[in-house]
């Protein structure tokens, strides 16, 4: 067995592992665990893994990677692509090569030490991925990379196949993470007040979580699964206006994101 998948017990009882236990409980714990350990892992930490995989080795759900790799994002421990199905663990390759204990004082490999060549390799040889770049600039310099290898666009509308990420699962994956991060946005913004049908401002909370789980259901029906979260969610608006029902989008947000995780 490689070293390199191996899981060190600092994971468990250190700042980073218990970061990731008050913020995400036992799925974030375990999918962390599983980045840094499963045997598509390497020593750069930056690989190709899908969604599939995990949730054949893991009892995690769809809907748990949603929400366990968004607290993992948020901690900036790894991040996830779901076109190019390729993760980041961020400070992996430090670890896994002895570069330092601390990134601000990570150490440099020797030109000569044989791990530079698998290294350069490894690197060379990876897909198009949002991370190749982030991963040479934060890498570089202590591991002798070069060259910089510049990722393509890899965007497509939300629900359009790509060259890797074209499953069901990807699918469902990429719109519900779009809507937790729509969301997040919304959260940092001031709420506006959701005016009633007598035209008095009350909380936004008017509806409620079954009811707007139902519409989201609908919404979802009427624009097909290869719709874009834009698309499900002006559906989601009109259906709500039929309704005269207030539309408050942060819950609207929430509930579009689990309908989108669950639905077939």
């Amino acid at each position: 067995m490689s070293r390199y998948g191996l899981l060190y017990p600092e994971y468990w009882d250190g700042p980073t592992g218990r970061r990731i236990q008050t913020a995400g409980g036992k799925n974030a714990t375990l999918l962390g665990a599983y980045l840094t350990s499963n045997r598509r892992a390497t020593m750069l930490g930056l690989y190709r893994l899908p969604l599939a995989d995990v949730m054949t080795d893991t009892p995690l759900s769809l809907a748990d990677l949603v929400d366990a790799f968004a607290v993992l994002e948020d901690l900036q421990f790894a991040e996830y692509d779901a076109d190019s199905e390729y993760v980041w663990v961020r400070e992996m390759a430090r670890f896994r090569l002895g570069l330092g204990a601390h990134p601000k004082t990570t150490a440099a490999l020797l030109k000569t030490d044989k791990r530079v060549e698998h290294v350069q390799k490894l690197y060379a040889a990876l897909d198009d991925n949002p991370f190749l770049v982030p991963f040479f600039d934060r890498y570089h310099a202590v591991l002798h990379l070069n060259p910089r290898i510049v990722s393509e666009p890899l965007g497509s509308p939300l629900g359009a196949p790509t060259k890797s990420g074209t499953g069901t699962e990807v699918q469902k994956y990429r719109k519900a993470r779009a809507v937790q991060r729509t969301v997040k946005s919304n959260r940092a913004k001031p709420r506006d007040p959701v005016e009633n049908q007598n035209g008095k401002d009350r909380a936004p909370d008017v509806a409620t979580d079954a009811l707007y789980r139902k519409i989201a259901h609908e919404a979802l029906a009427a624009v097909g699964a290869g719709g874009s979260i834009v698309d499900v969610t002006e559906e989601f608006k009109t259906l709500c206006a039929r309704r005269r029902l207030a539309y408050d989008s942060t819950l609207a947000a929430s509930v579009l994101a689990s309908v989108l995780v669950s639905s077939r």
